[in-house]
This record gives structure tokens, C-alpha cells and sequence, in this order.
């Protein structure tokens, strides 16, 4: 018996989550030039050249396309696409490009009004403007991509947000590895709409320009990423403000590894500079910037720069805990530059402060505190003022009472002293005879630790069962009531908790703790009256396909986790679960939400409610949340949409759906008494039936609040 075309198509997808050697007979194969307009997996079966434009145009929303290592190959026309993904003003979700090669285009790859894709894999070689270009795309990867020798690697501008860019070659291309732009200037004015998209663990290297380029564009994230030896600039920020960069190698290059222009509040933590042929970093005309934990060594002219023009000053920077030494000439260089902390750093080179233009003074020392300086000392004040000769301040100022700061002030100008300047780690040499030019000295100063404040539920405690919002974590700071890569709150809203480093964003009516990164976490203390078991469900939003598993912490144990499955976006919002429901004594407790593994959530509240009665009061939602499931110890809910036995059978099926394992999932999709293939099959043929007439939660298999395409893939993936 022939099957319809609809159900040979759709069966490629889900033979595609099983990694076998060879192209099942149900792919469509490609053979050339082709355009896509029905979901399914499309694979091509050799290489391709031609000047048809695009080679292949896929119009419709869950497609993969597999090169399987093919090449396509075009003639550099102008306004030319290897392979183009895009459907007019309609908006595609799902689509992914994987394993092929793309030359002599203009665009090797063009994504446009496509959210949520992946591209994998491909090679862009040779192409007129861009290797892999993106426009109008949001929340999409791509991963483990080549891009060499291109005009630009990849150039992802005009409303692309909360793109992630990971595990990346971009060399060799004449402008840039990586341009990440927005609209830019319009005629009514400049427009910032690409936001939140990272870049994460990427190599740039040989580009003839840049190697990452960001410009007009905010919020962005560059990490752990390896640039070098690109002919002017290593990274370059541009009109973009609240970037965060950390973590990454920036090596080579005749101008300067780090440079900003105008791009305020940008942080640049743990970074390794060296070997540029200007200064390792450049701040210009860029005011209420970070620089922590940065090594900056061995750079042409210098390390630092803080350069502000005439009308656009470069005032009110932190620079704290780096290490710049070795560097040609200056280690931190300032001009028209005001208001600056500058501590705990680590200078030696031939000239370690310079001052130029108009200055007003900065701040070069903080309180004294207890704590291992960057010089190994047992206090932190101001900086370490060495030299490559070993005859530095710091290397030969007494330190006669072993505390850890130098017994004499440091003068940069009589505008400008280092009050806490730090000493050796081991104290001066007692031989030492001391030259340095004469300046006021320090009175000794009482070191007075403040006691840390103790863990306390925000903003009064909390009595279960109650909801809590995310923003309520715990008094207490980090490393006590949460754990926060940045010291500084990330978020659009600093008011509500003032010091707190815990991103806090508000848009949409919804306060949320938002940028949520690997390592970090968030304590809620907890009273209970009376001893119970009480279900834990979040409210979260989760942009990306996969779900993703919040480990859950009771009093420093482990106590399961919370599975948040994808919502579509990072505004719709949707509520989960616990794994397990949590077994609470009488008295106070401290729940850990701990993100291992695990990014990109935004967290709206946690609710906690006894197994009796294990729902969420309800809200207005952007879409109906996922029906919550019982966990393997709780009674199954009796709700009718869960435990219905009287559904109709499906066309083609044996007999109603069935629920073999009680889990309010219908997995017996054609009544048989049992899970296998021929209930996929069933699912993907009646699609569009039983998402207008049954109940939703049946046989929404990935949870996110509707039956469509991946629901089919899900319950595959279960056999």
C-alpha cells in the first residue's frame, strides 16, 4: 500500500534522530536547484553548481536540510544565495541547515525572518559579502561552522536578537570574522534593535579587518572566544553599550586587541591581551565601564587607555584586579578621563601611569581590607607599582609592619596619589635604600571587618504553601543567598534590589531574574507551619528547542530538579513541574535553585503548594502553561482533560488512546495496547484533527502548551 507524500516527508524528520550510515529511503533526495515548501528532512544526494538564484529556497517552517558534505556552487552574482530561508513577511520556526559547503555566492547562507533555526556544520567559502548571513532572525545557533575567506566570516544584522553564535572558524575573510549589527543610523535617528545574542567559544583569526565587530547593537554577550592575529583590531564595540566580554584570548594585530568607541557600561572581565601592535585596550569616549581580572601583557605600546574627546569624556570606569605588565611603554594611559577607581591592579612596565589632555582626578586606592591582593599580600588598598627591572615603587618601598601596603603614598601627579599602594607579598628587603620622589605620608590604618549579613528571607518570610516572585531570593549577597558571575546587576531594573548582583529585568508587566549562566544559583528561605510534601513548579521562559534541568536544593541536599521545556520565547512564559515533591519538616528551610549546566532562562516565580492540592493559582499568560504533571510518588491528578478513557480513536487507529504508564501522556496513540512505531505514524498523519478537536495535554509530548510537529519527534525519540 503507497503511503501520501505528507507522511513520507514527515518521516524524515524523525529518522533523523537516529544516527545512521546511510540516507533512508523516505528523505527527499536533492539533485539540484530546489525550492522547499513542505516540512520534512531534504537531503542532498552531490554537489551542485549553477547560477540560479537561490540554489535552494526553503519556504516553510520545520525543515532540515542535510548537505551530507556536498558542495553548492555558485558565480558570485550579485545578490545571489546558496541556500536562502525565507518566506516574505511570514516568520519560519525550525528550520536547520547542517553539513554543507557554500561557494562563490553572495550570501553563502541567508537566514531572514527566521527565529528558533539552527545552522551546523557548514563551510562558506569565497562568498561575495557574507560566508553565513542573518537578518531579521531571532533566538537561532549556529554551531561548529567555517566561514573563511569571505568578505565578511558572518555578518548578523537589522533585528536579529538572543542569536547564539558557538564553536566557530572565522578566518581569512577581507573585512570581518564576525559583524553583529543593527539597523544602525536611520533617517529619524539610530536604531538598536539586535540585542542579547552571544558569541561564545569562537576562533577569529587571520581576518584582514577585525575579527569580531559589533556595532549599533546592545547587551550582547562575547565569551571564551580565540582572536588573533587580525590585521587591525581584535574585538571593536561601536555605538554598543552593555557588553559583556570575558574570557577570551585577544592576541595580534596592529592597532589595538580591545577597543570601544562610545559604548558605555561594557564589561571586560578575565580576558588575556597581548602581543597587539597599538595598546592591548582602548577605551574611547566611553564612560561607566568595567575592567576586571584581565591580563594585559606584552602589548607594543602599552596596556590600558581611558581617551575622551572634547565633548565625549571617558569619566567613571572601574578598573580593579588586572595584571598589566610587560607592555612597550605605559601601563595605563589617561586623558580627558575623570572620576575613575583604579585599584588591586598590577602594573609593571617602564612607565606604569600617564596622564594627558584635561584630567580631573580618579580614585587609585580603596578602604584597606583584609584579603589576598593581586600581589599575593594580605590586604587590599591601591595597586602594585613594579618595573621589568625589578626596581619598581612597589618592588623596593618598605613595608615595615608586613601588612601588605607600601609604608610611603604613591604620586602619579599632585592630583592623582595611590594612598594604599600595595608592597611584596614577602615585605621589602630591609637593604633596600629608598630614591622615590617624597609624598605625604599614610597614617596607619585600622583594618575593621564588617560581620557578613546573616541569610534572611526578602522581603518577610515566606510561609508555605505561598508563591514567591524570583527577584524575592534571599538577604544575604553572593555567595550566600546567590551566586552571580557579575558583581553588578545586569538587568533594566537596578531598584528594586539596590547592591545586588542577581539580574533583574522588567518588560511586559513580568519582573523576571534574567541572563541566567552555568554556575549560577538563587536561595529562597522557606517556614513551614506543619510537616508535608509540597510540589515545587516554576514559572520560566525557555527561548531554546531543548529543555533544560534546574537542579533543585533542599538545605544543601540534593533534591531533584525542575525540567523547563522551550516556551518560544524569552516572554512567553509557561509553568514546571518539580521531579520529585519535596518532604518538609516543621521550621525554616532554604530551597537552592542551582543553574549547572544550564543558561538562557528567564525566571518569573517558584510556587510552592502541597500534593492535595499541587496547581498554581492562575494568571494571565502570554499562552495556556503545560498541564502540570504528577511526580512518580503522588497520587495521579484526577483532573477529566488527564484521565479520560473515552477518547475517540484516531483515523486509522485500533481503538481510543490510550495512557499506558498513568502519566496524563496518551503515548498508545491507536488504542493497540502498546507504544510502538505504527503510534508515531498514527500522530503525524492526524495532526491537524487532533490539535482542532482533543484535548491538548494528551499529546503534548514536549510540553509546551500545544500539539504541533514536535510532539511527533518527542514521542519518536520515547520508543
Amino acid at each position: 500500500m503507497e503511503c501520501s507524500l505528507f507522511f513520507r516527508i514527515g518521516l524524515l524528520v524523525l529518522v533523523a534522530l537516529i544516527a545512521t550510515p546511510f540516507v533512508s529511503a523516505a528523505t527527499v533526495q536533492v539533485t539540484g536547484p530546489t525550492v522547499i515548501s513542505s516540512p520534512g528532512m531534504y537531503v542532498l544526494a552531490q554537489d551542485i553548481t549553477t547560477s540560479q538564484n537561490p540554489a535552494i529556497s526553503i519556504k516553510c517552517s520545520n525543515v532540515i536540510f542535510d548537505g551530507n558534505g556536498h558542495t553548492i556552487n555558485g558565480v558570485d552574482a550579485s545578490n545571489s544565495f546558496g541556500i536562502q530561508v525565507n518566506n516574505g513577511g511570514t516568520p519560519l520556526t525550525g528550520v536547520t541547515v547542517k553539513n554543507v559547503k557554500l561557494t562563490d555566492w553572495y550570501d553563502g547562507i541567508y537566514f531572514k525572518g527566521v527565529n528558533a533555526g539552527r545552522i551546523e556544520s557548514v563551510t562558506a567559502t569565497s562568498n561575495v559579502r557574507a560566508g553565513i548571513s542573518l537578518r531579521t532572525a531571532n533566538d537561532n545557533v549556529i554551531s561548529g561552522c567555517t566561514a573563511n575567506e569571505n568578505g565578511q566570516g558572518m555578518y548578523i544584522w537589522s533585528e536579529c536578537s538572543r542569536n547564539r553564535i558557538e564553536s566557530c572558524t572565522m578566518s581569512s575573510n577581507g573585512e570581518m570574522g564576525l559583524w553583529l549589527a543593527s539597523t544602525g543610523r536611520t533617517a529619524s535617528g539610530i536604531v538598536y534593535d539586535s540585542t542579547a545574542n552571544q558569541v561564545i567559544g569562537n576562533t577569529a583569526t587571520g581576518n584582514r579587518r577585525m575579527g569580531l565587530y559589533v556595532d549599533f547593537s546592545h547587551g550582547n554577550v562575547l565569551s571564551n572566544n580565540h582572536v588573533t592575529s587580525n590585521s587591525a583590531f581584535g574585538i571593536f564595540l561601536d555605538y554598543s553599550t552593555r557588553t559583556r566580554i570575558e574570557s577570551n584570548t585577544v592576541s595580534g594585530g596592529s592597532e589595538q586587541a580591545i577597543y570601544l568607541y562610545d559604548a558605555d557600561s561594557t564589561e571586560i572581565i578575565g580576558n588575556t591581551v597581548s602581543g597587539a601592535g597599538d595598546y592591548g585596550i582602548w577605551i574611547s569616549s566611553s564612560s561607566g565601564n568595567t575592567l576586571r581580572s584581565n591580563v594585559i601583557t606584552q602589548n607594543g605600546k602599552g596596556g590600558i587607555v581611558l581617551n575622551g574627546e572634547e565633548t565625549i569624556p571617558a569619566n567613571d570606569n572601574t578598573v580593579v584586579s588586572n595584571t598589566v605588565r610587560d607592555n612597550g611603554d605605559v601601563g595605563i594611559y589617561l586623558c580627558r578621563s575623570s572620576g575613575n577607581t583604579i585599584a588591586n591592579n598590577l602594573f609593571s612596565n617602564p612607565v606604569n601611569a600617564r596622564y594627558g589632555g584635561s584630567c580631573g582626578p580618579s580614585t587609585w586606592s580603596g578602604q584597606q581590607l583584609a584579603g589576598t591582593s593581586i600581589a599575593g599580600g594580605p590586604a587590599m588598598g591601591g595597586n602594585y607599582w613594579g618595573a621589568p627591572s625589578g626596581n619598581g615603587f612597589s618592588d623596593t618601598t618598605p613595608d615595615a609592619n608586613g601588612d601588605g601596603i607600601c609604608d610611603r603614598s604613591y604620586a602619579i601627579n599632585s592630583a592623582n596619589i595611590d594612598l594604599l599602594p600595595l608592597a611584596r607579598a614577602s615585605g621589602a628587603p630591609a637593604t633596600v635604600t629608598t630614591t622615590a620622589i617624597p609624598t605625604t605620608t599614610v597614617p596607619s590604618m585600622t583594618v575593621t571587618e564588617l560581620p557578613p549579613v546573616p541569610q534572611a528571607p526578602f522581603p518577610a518570610a515566606h510561609a508555605l504553601p505561598c508563591t514567591i516572585e524570583a527577584e524575592q531570593f534571599d538577604v544575604g549577597g553572593e555567595g550566600v543567598a546567590y551566586g552571580d558571575y557579575e558583581p553588578a546587576n545586569q538587568g533594566t531594573n537596578t531598584v528594586l534590589r539596590p547592591g545586588e548582583g542577581v539580574d533583574i529585568d522588567t518588560g511586559g508587566g513580568i519582573t523576571n531574574v534574567a541572563y541566567t549562566r552555568d554556575g549560577e544559583y538563587l536561595e529562597y528561605s522557606v517556614d513551614v507551619n506543619a510537616a508535608g510534601n509540597f510540589v515545587l513548579v516554576l514559572r520560566a521562559a525557555n527561548p531554546d528547542p531543548a529543555a533544560k534541568a534546574v537542579k533543585v536544593y533542599l538545605d544543601g541536599a540534593p533534591a531533584g530538579q525542575v525540567s523547563v521545556g522551550p516556551t518560544g520565547s524569552w516572554t512567553v512564559y509557561q509553568e514546571f513541574a518539580g521531579s520529585a515533591p519535596l518532604q518538609l519538616s516543621q521550621g525554616r528551610h532554604v530551597v537552592k535553585l542551582a543553574f549547572e549546566g544550564v543558561s538562557r532562562i528567564n525566571l518569573d516565580r517558584l510556587a510552592f503548594s502541597t500534593v492535595d492540592a499541587p496547581t498554581v493559582a492562575p494568571t494571565t499568560m502570554a499562552t495556556p502553561p503545560p498541564i502540570l504533571l504528577p511526580t512518580p510518588t503522588v497520587s495521579p491528578t484526577t483532573g477529566p482533560e488527564l484521565q479520560t478513557t473515552s477518547l475517540p480513536p484516531l483515523p486509522g487507529g485500533a481503538g481510543s488512546p490510550l495512557d499506558p504508564d498513568n502519566d496524563g501522556l496518551y503515548q498508545d496513540v491507536n488504542g493497540n495496547g502498546r507504544t510502538d512505531f505504527a503510534d508515531v505514524t498514527l500522530l503525524f498523519n492526524n495532526l491537524g484533527e487532533v490539535a482542532s478537536t482533543y484535548p491538548a495535554p494528551v499529546f503534548d509530548f514536549n510540553v509546551n502548551g500545544r500539539i504541533d510537529y514536535s510532539d511527533v519527534i518527542v514521542l519518536y525519540g520515547g520508543l
